[in-house]
């Protein structure tokens, strides 16, 4: 319904910029702010197992999407007392789904290598296939609180274990095992050992087995890994980061050449020498990509019937992501996924994104590419998303990622990652300098974290991307209960909530405004500048868009109060407050002439909107 805008007396927004420590608890939010309701309409086992049905989730007959995080290594293995923390906190945030990543892995490339950070090692020196007894443990605890909070989990099985002659191989793996454990039956074996010794160990803390307990929502086989595709098509792996696998180097020389065993296995299944892309005949390539594609499509459904017909999994199974998969071997499977990042990080040394995606979705990495190479009639996830930090406009990552989601109907997205370390409490450092990739400080991003829950659970959304003006483009999207704007306002008036929005001087010319119905009343966040107090970046010479990271700054993270006034209709009653991070109220925010002023002298970027605004406006 369309409201007619009347101001009778406007309050004139801050003029200067002030930063605020400004730090979300280690535990739940509440008041307004608490979603967790929203997921307890009906327990986990009243509902029963999630399936894929015509291109959706369904679960207990109606349709779910997941709104989910990633907890990647040793976050897996966090103390019972920070599961509970953390199942809380995550539950009152509006996540309904957590993606249990790089169980399988004890050292990565983050400096968490530690004996205790991993699930299956090596106990002794024969073999490494023994599940570690201790993260065991805790992983299920884990699992337990989280279901008790209606959050399904979405198990990764092989992501990085690389094994080697202990283990009856030829010779080491290469890196994480990848393309080998796609087609060399020792590893592919392997795999099913450590699927059956985890799915069929029962979970002390919930009484059932994990392939018996519908809190696992959908299992994938395999994180990123590539067969087919390098020899397909020209072109560099994920993001660039890996140029030996151009030209079929992936198989034959290079950084990442195969160890010569497995060469030999391969060539074995081919009968006869491996062909090179560069030099082979036309036919020679097309009958090779045919063996390619046949032996990972074998792959996939032998491990997918495997976990069905042989451990009774009752999810949905993937196989791994269509960046790294042919669709057509993906399209086998129960679900299709990708994985997408804006200006992911580069290495050595680390340069860092410091654009705005609102203002370039045009270019081949933004959200619409990744539903390209979606599979009809499957239910399609994002479970790796991120706009790393340092990125000054981090904010923009959710409202970008939940409004494209709901505008083309995706069945789930993940946020990369919630933390990698072991002290999934810690909430003080917005970037840990270790790991652009963490998010449990982020205060920009979580601020916005309950409105962009409602908008990918409730469905489709209507979305506006405003490109108007070169350079100072902005986003809105509204459903679900939620309404979301991301980007440049540049004086300009944006409509919401029923009424108008302007804003005042921003640090970066630039916010992330959201709201969400909850209960009686919204819970309104909005936020600009945000970062670790005394960070400093610098550009990177010949890099447009990139930073180094010159000092990652103190322990606090520090918030822009945003310089914004909402306008309503003359003589709408509306009461706001200025919540505390924990979502209590602290002070009421005076509403003058029909107009609410916000900014910095709250020291928030959390308010509440009561009902007397929702009955005029609904």
């Amino acid at each position: 319904m369309s409201v007619v805008v009347s101001v009778l007396c406007v309050v004139v927004a801050d003029a200067a910029v002030e930063l605020y420590p400004f730090a979300f608890p280690a535990g739940a939010v509440g008041g307004i702010a608490d979603r967790s309701a929203t997921l307890l309409d009906r327990t986990i086992d009243a509902r029963g197992f999630v399936s894929a049905v015509g291109g959706r989730f369904v679960a207990g007959g109606e349709e779910i999407r997941f709104f989910g995080v990633n907890l990647t290594g040793p976050a897996n293995f966090m103390t019972k007392g920070d599961a509970d923390l953390t199942a809380a906190r995550l539950a009152s945030l509006g996540v309904n789904c957590v993606r249990l990543h790089f169980l399988d892995k004890g050292g990565y490339t983050f400096g968490f290598a530690t004996p205790q950070s991993t699930l299956i090692s090596a106990e002794t020196n024969a073999s490494q296939r023994t599940l570690v007894a201790k993260n065991l443990d805790r992983l299920e605890y884990l699992v337990a609180a989280l279901k008790r909070r209606g959050v399904y989990v979405n198990l990764n099985l092989h992501v990085g274990r690389e094994l080697d002659e202990r283990d009856g191989l030829p010779a080491k793996v290469p890196h994480n095992s990848k393309i080998v454990d796609i087609y060399h039956p020792r590893l592919i074996e392997l795999q099913r050992e450590y699927a059956r010794m985890l799915l069929t160990h029962r979970n002390p803390y919930t009484g059932l087995r994990w392939c018996d307990d519908p809190v696992v929502a959908m299992i994938e086989i395999n994180n990123e890994n590539d067969f087919t595709v390098p020899w397909r098509a020209e072109g560099t792996y994920a993001f660039g980061k890996k140029p030996g696998y151009k030209n079929h180097h992936w198989l034959t020389s290079g950084e990442y050449a195969l160890p010569e065993p497995y060469l030999e296995e391969l060539a074995r299944q081919w009968g006869g020498p491996l062909p090179e892309k560069a030099t082979a005949d036309a036919e020679t390539r097309a009958r090779f990509e045919r063996f390619l594609a046949e032996t990972e499509t074998r792959y996939y459904t032998g491990m997918r019937d495997f976990l069905v017909r042989e451990l009774g999994v009752r999810c949905p199974v993937s196989g791994t992501q269509l960046e790294f998969s042919p669709p057509e071997v993906q399209a086998r499977l129960d679900y299709a996924d990708a994985h997408g990042y804006w200006q992911h990080p580069e290495y050595g040394p680390m340069r860092y994104g410091a654009l705005a995606m609102v203002n370039t979705l045009e270019v081949t990495e933004h959200l619409e590419s990744l539903r390209a190479p979606a599979v009809r009639g499957k239910p399609f996830t994002v479970s790796e998303y991120n706009h790393p930090a340092p990125n000054p406009y981090g904010a923009e990552t959710l409202p970008l990622l939940v409004s494209a989601a709901a505008k083309y109907g995706w069945s789930g997205v993940f946020l990369y990652t919630w933390n990698h370390f072991p002290e999934c409490v810690a909430t003080r450092v917005e970037l840990n300098a270790r790991c652009p990739f963490d998010n449990l400080a982020r205060t920009g991003l979580i601020a916005h974290m309950p409105a962009a829950s409602a908008l990918m659970r409730g469905g489709r959304a209507e979305v506006v991307w405003n490109r108007d003006r070169e350079g100072r483009a902005y986003v809105t999207a509204k459903g679900g209960g939620a309404e979301v704007f991301t980007g440049f306002p540049d004086g300009r008036t944006i409509p919401f909530l029923g009424g108008e929005m302007s804003f005042g001087d921003l640090a970066l010319g630039w916010a992330t405004v959201s709201a969400v119905r909850n209960g009686g009343g919204w819970l309104l966040a909005a936020t600009g500048e945000t970062h670790n107090r005394g960070q400093r970046l610098a550009p990177v010479d010949g890099e447009h868009g990139r930073v180094s990271l010159v000092e990652n700054g103190e322990e606090t993270v520090v918030a822009e109060g945003v310089a914004l006034t909402l306008k309503f209709s003359a003589g709408r009653r509306l009461r706001c407050w200025a919540l505390a991070p924990d979502g209590t109220r602290r002070e009421e925010v005076p509403m003058k002439g029909g107009a609410l002023a916000l900014g910095s002298r709250f020291r928030t970027v959390w308010y509440e909107l009561v009902e007397s605004f929702l009955n005029t406006h609904q």
